[in-house]
């Protein structure tokens, strides 16, 4: 039977004098509401949110940004590394001052950022007491992907808890258990990440980075999530927060006998300060890889990191009771056929205590948890991965130290252990500790909000009839106006501060001036603008003249009324519409409309005159034929030669002359101005010898080669490089070099003097490399043998005598004694290489061989004793006699052999004696000794 006992004076969500009694060890309550936000409007200092029911005007709150970060997401072990946190951990306290349809406005300016939606931002309602006594225990709602995972509670005169405060595994999530229907033969899988389908990975536990379907999966840690177990049967590794998470154990022995490092990766540990005013959940464990799950199995994703705790306090009283933020232990599997990758532990979670007064010794739990261990040993499957331990997690104070009567364990996770194998953790590791901080500040925001704009005004004054000059003023608190925006109520805009208009007809415009500043937000105002009567006074178009001195033109003026166009002194008439202008320099000229109201109007035109160039080249010229020739211009800035066909460009001041004929070129020159004149050159063409190019040479190392100029004696020869030349000056020198070298050739034409090079190449072809080699030397049972060449195209061998040919690269060999064999070989290129072989013949070799010792232990190997080479053996006689003198085996057959057996039974390990007789092609041969049987 719950009882509850209220003495209030409620204002929002501040409670005077609140006593809350509840049976102790009744599940813990939970004091918050939670709501999902959608959309922040700085402009209002509001935010949208999924469900406004539980929150009222006058509640004090919680923004909190839980994930968001970026990190790498590659396939290889760099994944996971937070390239960027964002906005992720960010969370700031403040109050409702409006709410109205899902949007709940904020009393006090937020100080930081969030990144809504992707950073997946809660709003979390803190209930506000003057003091409060609970005599049951308190905890939260468990973090489900969007809201959740925070207890967050203020008594400003003291807070008494009369059980334990919990949030044991209301993190981040840890990776979901499923089972997979893969062989247990898939093994090996070593990916970091893999795709919401695959049955070769786990999923990996939940973090502040959001992972998308095609890297749930596989061994890689997400930040501070542990990584997924792999095929087949790696744990999962342990989620982290301030400690880093313990790796998973190895997969499946059965997969081989070494263990094969494809464990889950245990979470990487996150940044922590007090300055920095971040704090996180604590980070799921991985799943391990499973193929015997039990169907019953309990909180398949029982592997959740701790949560987050804010306790704000005068007084604090806990009553020897504990707070407990730790990581839940990972997911395991307990039936009779479970042997699988078991989860890792979660990490632990966040404590936050602001106190001035501790009453008890107060012990802080928030230990990254255990690694699941395998429970059913190493029967049927052998080892498999445990779960990798969490680590541990963050606790902040708000004093310089932590007192002799606070404990804090935050410990990492231990690893699982192989429960029928001596406690084997099979490469799973412990997380790592977290850590204490101090000196805690809370971000509560106290600048009461404004709007930055306070008000926007017009204005306005009359320039002429029907020209309104505009001034546009904006008041604003904190940042400057970005953007003006003016609408005149005639059709046309503008967008500068202070701005003015001509309007075309008499009446009385609707003015509006919008304002944003840097955030985007808006203000307007508009204001009526009178017009007392229009001119309209055309000047007509600029002209731009090209000229070297005085030039004439007519201006071209309209509007109504009478006119009047200054200067004067250059005009013949200055009071007609279309005035004769007579000028030698740029000239701007002023058109005066008056009518009969006292309207004026005012229009410009400006007379440009711009200066021609002098454009001047060369004198006529002549070239020989082929020799190349720079046409040269100045006294302008762009160039135009004609015709264009005739240099290699027609647009520089400089081309070269490419035509092969006499020609008149014309080149037209312009300035900048625009101004442009011209200037003409004449190009004889004389005719010289053409040139063709000698051909390239090729020789054989060793040799030498004549060159070839080719184009006769009327001409000049210069070769280089000299060496290996007997003349560099002629036309045919010799060249013998002993490498592919290029020759350059300069020849020189008697008529015009016109020099041309060439380059000719000379190849050395390299002499081929001859590479004999032969199966075998001879004897009197093997009495020829195979040679073999390689290294050209055509062979030639001697001597020929004891050949079957000598022109082939392969031929057989039968000498009566060791010989010496001779090969020429030629290339493709006719160069010719020589090589030698040497053939031993030694007749007296015999070839009946029996080895010391066998093993007749049917493995196929040494399993029987007799003759190793044996050909053309005759006359056999085999005799092998054990210890006691007994024949236990005999053949006349050369191809028989003794199986190690005795009357049908296998003969007894040790020494036997053996004879042996036989008629050869090499001779009689008589062998005997012993042998050793070996079992």
């Amino acid at each position: 039977m719950k009882k509850l006992l209220l003495i209030t004076l409620l204002i929002s969500n501040h409670i005077y004098g609140q006593v809350i009694n509840k049976p102790q060890h009744d599940p813990p309550i939970i004091i918050n509401d939670y709501t999902e936000v959608l959309l922040y409007d700085v402009c209002t200092n509001s935010i949208k949110v999924a469900n406004d029911s539980a929150f009222k005007i006058g509640d004090t709150v919680i923004l909190m940004q839980m994930k968001g970060a970026l990190i790498d997401t590659s396939n290889t072990a760099s994944f996971g590394t937070i390239v960027d946190y964002k906005n992720a951990g960010n969370y700031e306290f403040n109050y409702i001052s409006r709410k109205s349809a899902n949007t709940l406005q904020f009393k006090n300016r937020l100080t930081k950022n969030y990144d809504i939606p992707s950073g997946v931002v809660q709003l979390i309602r803190v209930p506000y007491y003057d003091t409060a006594n609970f005599v049951g225990g308190l905890t939260c709602k468990a973090w489900d992907g969007t809201t959740g995972g925070v207890l967050a509670i203020i008594a400003t005169h003291g807070l008494s808890v009369n059980d334990n405060i919990t949030v044991d595994g209301k993190g981040f999530r840890g990776g979901e258990v499923y089972n997979s229907i893969l062989p247990t033969s898939n093994c090996f899988e070593n990916n970091y990440i893999d795709p919401f389908g695959s049955q070769l990975a786990a999923f990996k536990g939940e973090s502040i980075a959001g992972l998308s379907q095609n890297i749930m999966k596989g061994k890689g840690s997400p930040a501070s999530g542990g990584g997924g177990g792999l095929s087949h049967n790696s744990g999962g590794g342990g989620g982290a927060n301030v400690g880093t998470g313990g790796f998973g154990g190895y997969q499946s022995d059965t997969c081989g006998s070494a263990p094969f490092d494809n464990r889950g990766i245990g979470g990487k540990a996150l940044p922590y300060s007090a300055a920095a005013s971040k704090i996180f959940l604590g980070g799921g464990g991985g799943a391990g890889h499973a193929d015997n799950t039990d169907p019953t199995l309990q909180n398949p994703r029982s592997s959740a990191g701790g949560g987050i705790i804010i306790i704000i306090t005068d007084t604090f009283s806990l009553y020897n009771y504990e707070i407990f933020a730790g990581g839940n232990a990972g997911s395991y599997c307990y039936s009779p056929d479970c042997n699988d990758g078991m989860g890792g532990g979660g990490g632990g979670g966040t404590v936050l205590l602001s106190a001035i007064k501790i009453n008890d010794p107060l012990t802080v739990h928030n230990a990254g948890g255990d690694g699941a261990s395998v429970i059913v040993a190493g029967s049927p499957g052998g080892k498999v991965g445990p779960g990798g331990g969490g680590g541990g997690g963050a606790f902040f104070l708000d004093r310089p130290s932590l007192p002799l009567s606070i404990t804090v364990q935050n410990n990492g996770g231990p690893s699982g252990i192989i429960a029928g194998s001596g406690g084997n953790s099979w490469g799973a590791t412990t997380g790592s500790s977290g850590s204490n901080y101090f000196n805690l500040v809370l971000p509560f925001d106290t600048v009461l909000f404004k709007p930055n704009i306070d008000s926007v005004r017009i204005r306005d004054s009359v320039v002429y009839c029907d020209n309104i000059d505009l001034k546009g003023m904006a008041f604003t608190n904190t940042y400057p106006i970005f953007s003006w925006q003016w609408d005149f109520g005639d059709g046309a805009t503008a967008n500068t501060q202070n701005t003015s208009h001509n309007y075309g007809a008499v009446g009385v415009y609707p003015v509006k001036l919008v304002v944003a500043d840097i955030n985007g937000c808006k203000d307007s105002v508009t204001k009526a603008v009178s017009t007392s009567g229009p001119m309209l006074a055309e000047a007509g178009a600029d002209t731009s003249l090209c000229a070297s001195g005085f030039v004439s033109i007519r201006l071209n003026g309209s509007g109504t009324g009478t006119y009047s166009w200054s200067p004067a002194a250059y005009l013949d008439n200055p009071n007609i519409p279309n005035p004769v202008a007579t000028i030698n320099t740029t000239t701007k000229f002023y058109l005066t409309m008056t009518n009969g109201t006292g309207c004026s109007a005012i229009d410009s035109v400006t007379i440009t005159i711009k200066t021609s160039p002098l454009v001047r080249t060369l004198k006529d010229t002549s070239i020989c034929k082929n020799a190349t020739l720079i046409l040269t211009t100045t006294g302008a800035s762009t160039y135009a030669w004609s015709p264009g066909a005739s240099v290699s460009d027609s647009t520089i001041a400089s081309p070269d002359y490419t035509d092969t004929a006499s020609q008149m070129l014309v080149v037209t020159g312009t300035n900048p101005n625009g101004c442009s004149a011209k200037d003409t050159i004449s190009v004889t063409v004389k005719t010289g010898k053409i040139f063709v190019a000698p051909p390239d040479k090729t020789f054989c190392f060793g040799k030498a080669v004549q060159l070839d100029g080719r184009n006769g004696n009327a001409v000049q020869y210069l070769w280089s490089p000299a060496t290996y030349l007997n003349d560099p000056n002629i036309i045919n020198p010799i060249a013998n070099p002993p490498f592919s070298t290029i020759y350059t050739v300069r020849i020189t034409d008697n008529i015009c003097n016109y020099d041309r090079s060439f380059l000719v190449e000379v190849t050395v072809n390299q002499l081929p490399v001859l590479n004999p080699s032969k199966t075998n030397d001879i004897n009197c049972y093997v009495p020829f043998t195979k040679l073999k060449v390689s290294g050209a195209s055509q062979y030639l061998w001697s001597p020929a005598s004891t050949l079957n040919s000598n022109s082939i690269y392969n031929p057989i060999a039968n000498p009566s004694a060791t010989t010496t064999y001779y090969v020429t070989g030629t290339d493709n290129n006719g160069c010719v290489g020589t090589a030698s072989i040497d053939v031993i013949a030694d007749f007296s070799v015999g070839v009946v061989s029996l080895p010391n010792s066998f093993t007749p232990n049917r493995d196929g190997i040494n399993d029987c004793f007799g003759i190793k080479y044996h050909r053309d053996v005759q006359n056999l006689i085999f005799i092998i006699y054990n210890r006691y003198g007994q024949k236990v085996f005999e053949t006349k057959n050369a191809d028989e052999c003794w199986n190690g057996y005795y009357k049908g039974q296998p003969a007894d390990p040790g020494t036997y004696v053996y004879y042996l007789s036989a008629k050869t092609l090499c001779g009689d041969v008589t062998k005997q000794g012993s042998i050793l049987l070996i079992r």
